[in-house]
């Protein structure tokens, strides 16, 4: 089907750099024409939590300047919000490619709220990760030279690099500054 160029209406994606625990934000129920208010619960890690009552899979969450931040995916006590820079990614994979593609490293981190830094909790044998050297307990401080601040923006630094590609990674072990470098390797669909 072939139509006419016209603008049409449409919203925005927002990244949601400024999206902070406690904010309110709407959902937008594609199936039931229903919105309900609720708050994101943590911006910390890649998927955006959100009440679970206002959690419809499918559903857009909207922020108060009327972006799109997420979109809900998941079923039953298991949804999250997809973030909006996410679900720009997995368009152009899908346009481009036909498919989505997902950068590894081997490693699981969590936001320690004491220090305000990502800790490395779990290290896969065998993994990228761990033929670099990293260990868990290990504070991932930069990749490839931008900051991380929270989980969330570890999983954008890797899936914004190209498989192969050698990521340079910052770290503080035992008080210690030091660099990791890890290559950055395409997750099988079949795992």
């Amino acid at each position: 089907i072939q139509i006419e160029s016209i603008d049409w209406p449409s919203v925005s994606l927002d990244a949601g750099a400024d999206l902070r625990d406690g904010q309110y934000a709407l959902a937008l129920d594609h199936d039931h024409d229903s919105i309900a208010i609720g708050e994101v619960i943590s911006v910390t890690s890649p998927l955006l939590e959100v009440e679970q009552s206002v959690a419809v899979p499918g559903s857009a969450i909207i922020d108060d300047t009327g972006a799109v931040i997420a979109m809900i995916i998941g079923n039953g006590t298991n949804r999250h919000g997809a973030r909006a820079w996410m679900l720009e990614q997995v368009t152009v994979d899908l346009i481009t490619s036909g498919r989505t593609a997902h950068n590894w490293l081997g490693l699981v981190v969590s936001h320690e709220a004491a220090t305000d830094m990502v800790v490395v909790t779990s290290v896969v044998e065998g993994s990228p990760a761990a033929r670099a050297g990293l260990r868990n307990g290990d504070l991932i401080d930069s990749f490839d030279g931008d900051p991380i601040v929270d989980a969330a923006s570890l999983h954008r630094q890797l899936q914004n690099a190209e498989p192969g590609e050698d990521a340079v990674l910052t770290v503080t072990r035992d008080g210690s500054r030091r660099t990791i470098v890890a290559t950055v390797t395409e997750l099988d669909p079949q795992e």
